[in-house]
């Protein structure tokens, strides 16, 4: 079987460990009715008598029967091959003046991690701003109703990616982007090569269809927090940064 069969039948027999701990009368030929497969397909699997013959999409429509996290299930959707699938929340133009701000955005993206390395004093040690920088910037980061917090007050993050509405204007994108590349150059002489990857190409294409490229760097940006999923959770927040440009007088010339 294929690596993402095996991982699919994992969640399977979790999922019905689960349901038969809950009700000890919750037989396998039950599940296979609930899941619409051959009782006698599933029991073999499960018995791991024989391969399971199971097509990726027929899998991707099972998994909506599962209990898994949203985490687990787009993990999985990636090994298949289909993209990850997010909610998104929207990020007011009010709100685009972060974009500058890595400190923000770091601690933006540290609200999407497992709940013991989002309290006040674990954020504040992560990244080293001290306890009442980190205050300030989660207080600033509520105000625009980017971050909540739950009953323990441990910061939360919105319900999915954070997006903007119609877009910065082109200052504060290149405000941003310049920030992004900075910390790219610092990581060089801060991160030891081992937590990091750095990489470049030089090559040629036709400019016309510059738009399949970006199309396939947005759908490595979608899923790449899944690629990086582990079972025990996150436990690490990551900058991607990439990009790609022409390279001609207009970088090569001197002024």
């Amino acid at each position: 079987m294929k690596s993402w069969q095996i991982q699919f039948l994992k969640y399977l027999k979790e999922d019905f460990d689960r349901r038969r701990s809950a009700n000890h009368r919750f037989s396998l030929r039950a599940f296979a009715k609930k899941l619409g497969v051959a009782p006698a397909s599933l029991t073999e699997a499960f018995k791991e008598e024989r391969g399971w013959n199971l097509s990726r999409e027929r899998a991707k429509e099972l998994l909506g029967y599962l209990d898994l996290t949203v985490e687990q299930k787009n993990a999985l959707l990636v090994e298949m091959g289909f993209p990850a699938k997010h909610e998104v929340s929207v990020l007011e133009p009010s709100s685009y003046e972060y974009l500058k701000s890595p400190r923000h955005l770091a601690v933006l993206a540290a609200a999407y991690l497992p709940k013991k390395l989002r309290s006040l004093d674990a954020i504040a040690e992560r990244f080293g701003f001290g306890r009442e920088e980190a205050a300030k910037t989660i207080q600033s980061l509520e105000e625009q109703s980017l971050l909540s917090r739950d009953d323990d007050g441990d910061i939360e993050a919105p319900s999915g990616f954070v997006e903007s509405v119609d877009g910065p204007s082109d200052s504060i994108l290149r405000k941003h982007h310049h920030m992004v590349l900075g910390l790219a150059s610092k990581s060089l002489e801060t991160i030891p090569a081992n937590e990091r990857d750095v990489t470049s190409l030089s090559f040629v294409g036709n400019s016309k269809a510059l738009a399949h490229l970006r199309a396939a760097i947005r759908e490595l940006e979608n899923n790449a927090s899944s690629l990086t999923y582990g079972e025990d959770g996150a436990d690490t927040v990551y900058q991607l940064c990439i990009q790609v440009f022409p390279v001609d007088k207009r970088l090569l010339r001197d002024d």
